[in-house]
């Protein structure tokens, strides 16, 4: 069992590495982000060109004309509505003035008191304006009357004509969210037919390249392709399919992490299996079935302080490391000799903490 000691740096270095890693993956996602914009800019079905496809023109065109006409027609009612006010104050002064007048000469003709001919030829041209007025408010109504009419004949037809130009709209929307739906597919397929080798390139970096100095550069582009492979996805399928794709996905992803873990286990790495070991020896446990390392048992009291005492004969196990010791268990060899200098060393690890010497008793 040979081992390749890692450079790990100082903390502020792995900080600063994992810092500009994650800067690293924003700036990935920045630059598919631009691909997939100028992908997405790839023009698509234009709803207007389907519109005059499926509406009749003739309809669109009666239907701009009766809007116009309802425009004017609710002017001109305003206009006459108008007049009207301004009538109906004309009349209610001229008939003020004549029964201001009526009244005048009714108190002159009690004092035997004759009209003057002022007087007459005003309460004349008084009631002359009140008819006048009455007249004129009378054909207002008239006016009103017939634009009314108008409006909710052109209103009643307006209502038709939308019912028709809402029939064939129907047609044209269905066709154009097909089409539509069609455009989206073609783009989500230019797309991930872009993302997918990037993620299956980004994952086998990942795999094969986890333990090469330059993980986090790897890392941080599969986290970026991944993202905006989701991103599209989602974007571009309906929700009902892409939930049924989210899971598939999830499944995918934690299978593959559990064979992982269970082959770490039936067949671990030479990294991981020496980080097991030497957690088991700091424990007191054996690495390999787990059973407690029980030194001196048998040994006297004076005789385990003694060795206690001596510092080449304790160290990680503790008291009684100072001859070969076997798990009882599982009968696995954990301490023995050294073939450097004899003294008595962990089976299972790779160097002698008494000499340093790498060599190994068990692979």
């Amino acid at each position: 069992m040979s081992v390749t000691l890692q450079k790990k740096g100082t903390r502020m270095h792995r900080f600063g590495v994992w810092a500009f890693a994650v800067l690293l993956t924003l700036l990935f996602i920045w630059l598919l982000g631009f691909v997939m914009t100028d992908i997405g800019r790839i023009p698509g079905p234009d709803f207007r060109t389907l519109e005059s496809k499926y509406v009749d023109s003739n309809l669109v065109a009666r239907k701009n004309e009766i809007e116009r006409e309802l425009h004017r027609l609710e002017v001109d009612i305003s206009n006459q509505k108008q007049v009207q006010d301004i009538l109906r104050n004309s009349t209610e002064n001229s008939q003020r003035t004549m029964n201001q007048l009526l009244d005048l000469r009714r108190r002159n003709l009690e004092k035997s008191v004759a009209p003057t001919p002022d007087e007459q030829r005003a309460l004349e041209e008084s009631q002359a304006v009140f008819l006048k007025n009455q007249e004129e408010f009378q054909k207002a109504n008239e006016q009103i009357s017939q634009l009314v009419t108008r409006q909710k004949a052109l209103q009643e037809e307006m209502a038709n004509l939308e019912e028709q130009l809402a029939a064939q709209r129907k047609l044209a929307q269905e066709e154009f969210e097909r089409l539509h739906r069609k455009h989206s597919l073609k783009l989500a397929s230019i797309k991930l037919l872009i993302l997918l080798p990037l993620l299956f390139v980004a994952v086998w970096m990942v795999l094969k390249k986890r333990a090469s100095v330059y993980k986090p550069i790897f890392y941080a582009f599969a986290f970026a392709v991944f993202w905006r492979t989701a991103q599209v996805i989602h974007e571009h399928f309906p929700s009902a399919l892409f939930k049924y794709i989210a899971v598939v996905a999830g499944i995918v992803a934690v299978l593959a992490i559990l064979i992982y873990l269970i082959r770490m286990i039936a067949a671990p790495k030479r990294d991981w299996l020496l980080k097991q070991y030497r957690e088991a020896y700091n424990r007191r446990i054996c690495p390999i079935c787990a059973y407690p390392i029980q030194f001196g048992i048998a040994a006297s009291a004076p005789y385990s302080r003694r060795l206690a005492s001596v510092p080449e004969l304790s160290g990680v196990g503790g008291t009684g490391e100072d001859t070969p010791y076997t798990c009882p268990s599982c009968g696995q060899a954990l301490f023995s000799a050294c073939e450097a200098c004899g003294k008595i060393r962990h089976v299972l690890l790779p160097f002698c903490r008494h000499c340093g010497a790498s060599v190994p008793q068990q692979s």
